[in-house]
């Protein structure tokens, strides 16, 4: 960065407030990169270990995949959706939220039905924009994901949507403590959306959707039927298979008790002692999985 010109702005001085508004700035820190007339070319929002952020510097002097390069890209073949995708991206990242909007725009319009994944992943999250779009203190009504959910084919979009709907139908559930048939009925649907989510759950996030899945479920276990608290050691299992992390193991270890097999239980619970002698935790749930044994 030798050749650069480098200034560090405090955005909430008199004199950086002003640069900070003329770009856009938003989420701090935000490093922009200016080319020589003062126009942004780039941007890298947050921090980044240091080999990484040389490669993105390096990567913006050879001038791959800056905002000319993408807006060059998209000139050429103003049908590429993916290219677009990625320009709005940029523009977003150099605060530019007129460019953001217009090729959000332009993509919509080139591809109205979906048919291409970066318009379904729009479509999405102007869905869950919309849903979590309620007043403070308000639970939201998932009705409208759950109408875009049923026409949609895509793993990931699936996964993500019934994962929020189940959040959404717990806290109705947690609210409705009062009326006990409305709480059920928001318990049913929550633990639906769970099994859609996780039917959809991709590989690399098995463990730790899993864990946190399982672990819901065992904190929920009054109000859970054999088939809830079966399908909760199901996943639990599978978070587990080949882990050594303690938190998880206790986990399976607590489903395990939930389902009456106090035996695995206590093997599973006697595991996480032995990665964790420490932890007081296990031998106090140990305690309690021996009161059913």
């Amino acid at each position: 960065m030798q050749d650069m010109i480098v200034l560090n702005i405090d955005t909430e001085s008199e004199t950086g407030m002003p640069i900070a508004k003329k770009f856009s700035v938003g989420p701090l820190p935000t490093l922009l990169f200016l080319n020589s007339e003062g126009a942004p070319i780039d941007g890298i929002l947050g921090y980044l270990p240091p080999e990484p952020f040389k490669a993105e510097v390096e990567r913006i002097l050879r001038g791959e995949g800056t905002l000319d390069a993408l807006t060059k890209k998209v000139e050429a073949n103003p049908d590429d959706l993916d290219a677009r995708n990625e320009l709005a991206k940029k523009f977003e990242s150099v605060g530019d939220k007129e460019g953001h909007a217009e090729q959000i725009a332009e993509i919509l319009k080139r591809d109205p039905e979906g048919k291409n994944a970066v318009t379904r992943r729009l479509l999405f999250d102007q869905i869950i924009e919309k849903t979590l779009s309620v007043p403070r203190g308000e639970i939201p009504n998932p009705q409208a994901l759950v109408d875009y959910l049923a026409k949609e084919t895509d793993s990931q979009l699936l996964f993500e949507g019934h994962g929020l709907i189940a959040q959404i139908h717990t806290a109705h559930a947690r609210k409705s403590a009062d009326d006990a048939v409305k709480a059920a009925e928001h318990r049913i649907h929550a633990m639906a959306s769970r099994r859609m989510a996780w039917k959809h759950c991709p590989a690399d996030q098995r463990e730790g959707y899993g864990n946190a899945l399982a672990w819901s479920l065992w904190e929920e276990r009054e109000n859970l039927d054999d088939s809830s608290k079966a399908f909760a050691l199901e996943v639990a299992m599978v978070a587990a298979e080949g882990s050594s992390d303690a938190n998880v193991l206790d986990t399976l270890a607590c489903c395990y008790y939930m389902n009456g097999q106090a035996d695995k239980a206590l093997a599973t619970i006697d595991r996480c002692i032995e990665l964790q002698p420490d932890n007081a935790e296990w031998p106090k749930r140990r305690k309690m999985f021996e009161t059913q044994h």
